[in-house]
């Protein structure tokens, strides 16, 4: 049986042509274990789509393809590092747990979801929007709420009641010397709230595009309408490695509210904070 593989490509009607420009890739998309070794970079060609394609991305068999602000590009499909971390593991035995209970749910409860889910919209790869699946929302809220230390299972979807004062972020500092980076701002949490700190990798001066580069790197629980400065370095140090002179950071504080009446949801900060590292 023959397998078939899907790409998302947006076509014009117009002849096609590709034309590559082979070139060594930077080191940060060599695998780990490759990485400092010339004999082993990887190259990728740029490429143009002539007038047929608009744009292309996507995995196709064993080539990724994808699209920059000036042009198309394709490379050697790698397999990810998969580490198997113990909290990796563990968010993975909690998203499969939550999307066999859907299964358990009543029609109801499911209805809940899907007509919940009817609002909140997405963005596919080429600016395309559409709507998530029932099954999905009730994955990802039960994830959050389990993050958030919530034991029980919510099982029908309530509308979040949103705090009256968000978390604003203030103020941001980083030393390699001392190895510190400190943040202020001020909070009001909810009830059974939770003060959650996401942050980028070290970045170079150049870069602005911080499109899905934030991880979490820090969950708690604070108090309300609390000026919190707190000394997170510890944090990113254990998810991103020693702080090093004149890099950039960027970093995020939001709420995360699960309630007694099963509500969670995210509140995002009113500002992204910013830094670059001193010495």
């Amino acid at each position: 049986m023959g397998i078939m593989a899907f790409i998302a490509i947006s076509m014009a009607a117009k002849p096609l042509h590709f034309a590559y420009e082979m070139q060594q890739a930077s080191d940060c998309m060599k695998p780990e274990s490759e990485r400092g070794k010339i004999k082993n970079f990887m190259a990728f060609a740029r490429i143009s789509l002539g007038s047929n394609l608009d744009a292309i991305r996507g995995k196709l068999g064993g080539v990724v393809y994808s699209q920059s602000r000036s042009v198309a590009t394709q490379r050697k499909r790698l397999k990810p590092r998969n580490p198997q971390t113990p909290y990796q593991t563990a968010i993975r035995a909690n998203m499969s747990q939550y999307s066999k209970s859907w299964a358990d749910l009543t029609d109801n409860q499911r209805n809940s979801w899907i007509a919940a889910a009817k609002t909140f919209t997405k963005k596919n790869i080429f600016g395309g929007t559409y709507n998530t699946t029932g099954n999905k929302l009730f994955v990802a809220y039960n994830m959050e709420a389990t993050l958030n230390g919530l034991g029980s299972q919510i099982a029908t979807y309530f509308v979040p009641t949103p705090p009256t004062t968000i978390i604003q972020g203030s103020g941001l500092t980083a030393s390699a010397g001392a190895q510190t980076m400190i943040f202020t701002a001020t909070n009001a949490a909810p009830t059974n709230g939770v003060c959650v700190i996401e942050a980028t990798p070290q970045l170079s001066a150049g870069i602005s595009n911080i499109t899905g580069k934030f991880k979490v790197i820090s969950r708690s629980a604070v108090a309300a309408s609390a000026l919190v400065i707190g000394n997170c370095a510890s944090a990113y140090i254990a998810k991103f490695g020693p702080l090093v002179q004149g890099q950039k950071i960027w970093v995020k504080i939001y709420t995360s509210n699960n309630n007694a009446a099963g509500q969670v949801t995210k509140y995002p900060a009113s500002a992204i904070m910013v830094c670059t590292v001193g010495a």
